[in-house]
């Protein structure tokens, strides 16, 4: 029997790491994660979102969800946050062919200082490998 996988799908859940970021800090600010780069080349808050712009070289590019562990929407804002304004949530960076620059919207109390939080979300790795298996006794 022969077994091919093209590619696989890979997450990190279980780890995380995290940043302070300042609305009145210089930017761009580095960050690194899971040993590449990105910069936050500009924040601000605005109408119950902190709103980054991040810059991600193509050759460090991967799936990188943001969120802010202290904030945990509840009653009313959790309808908000999930129901009215989930369009304009974008906590995910998605990283496209050819871009470097990319807009998030993190929904967030309004404060000088954040800890946002970074999880790989799910990137296929290309695998593109057959295994001979044999079933013989």
């Amino acid at each position: 029997m022969s077994l091919h996988i093209g590619d696989i799908k890979v997450s990190d859940w279980t780890r995380s790491d995290s940043f302070t970021l300042s609305l009145n800090e210089n930017m761009p600010k580095p960050i690194r994660f899971k040993g590449k780069e990105m910069a936050i080349a500009q924040a601000r808050y605005e109408d119950g979102f902190l709103k980054l712009h991040v810059r991600q070289p193509e050759k460090d590019r991967m799936s990188v969800r943001f969120r802010i562990p202290t904030f945990q929407p509840e009653g009313e804002l959790r309808d908000t946050y999930y129901g009215e304004k989930a369009d304009q949530r974008k906590d995910l960076l998605v990283p496209a062919e050819g871009t470097d620059a990319y807009d998030l919207s993190i929904m967030a109390p309004q404060q000088e200082t954040y800890e946002i939080r970074m999880m790989r979300e799910t990137d296929a790795v290309r695998i593109d490998r057959t295994l001979n298996i044999d079933l013989s006794p």
